[in-house]
C-alpha cells in the first residue's frame, strides 16, 4: 500500500520541520513548502492526499494558496492552521472545501485523526 502524501506549508521553519518529523514517524510521505506560492507550484506537479496550510504567510496567504490549488483541479484535503483568530474566514472556506481549521500550537492527536480521514 502506498504511503499517503502530505504537503506541510508554513513560513516558520521550526513548524514545518516539527510537523514533518511527526508525520514521517506516523508513516506519511511528507513534502514541505515555506510559502503559498511554493505550495501552488509544488501542487501543480505532484499529487497530495492532504495539505496542511498556515493561514498567515508573506506573499499569498494560505487562503489564497488554497484557492489557487483548487483552481488547478487538485483534490487534496486541505487543513488550515493558524495561531490567530480566523473565525471570519472559517465558514467561507469550509464551504469552499477546507476540511478543518486547527489552532496553533497544534494538537498532534487531533491532527493525526483528521489525516486518518484524508
Amino acid at each position: 500500500m502506498a504511503k499517503r502524501r502530505i504537503l506541510v506549508v508554513d513560513d516558520e521553519r521550526n513548524m514545518r520541520t516539527t510537523l514533518a518529523d511527526i508525520l514521517v514517524d506516523e508513516g506519511f510521505e511528507v513534502s514541505t513548502a515555506e510559502s503559498g506560492e511554493k505550495a501552488v507550484k509544488i501542487c501543480k506537479h505532484q499529487p497530495f492526499d492532504a495539505v496542511l496550510m498556515d493561514v498567515r504567510m508573506p506573499g499569498i496567504d494560505g487562503i489564497e494558496a488554497f484557492r489557487r490549488i483548487r483552481r488547478q483541479g487538485h483534490e487534496a484535503r486541505v487543513i488550515m492552521m493558524s495561531a490567530y483568530s480566523v473565525e471570519h474566514l472559517m465558514e467561507e472556506t469550509l464551504e469552499e472545501g477546507v476540511v478543518a481549521f486547527l489552532r496553533k500550537p497544534l494538537d498532534a492527536a487531533q491532527l493525526l485523526e483528521l489525516l486518518g480521514k484524508a
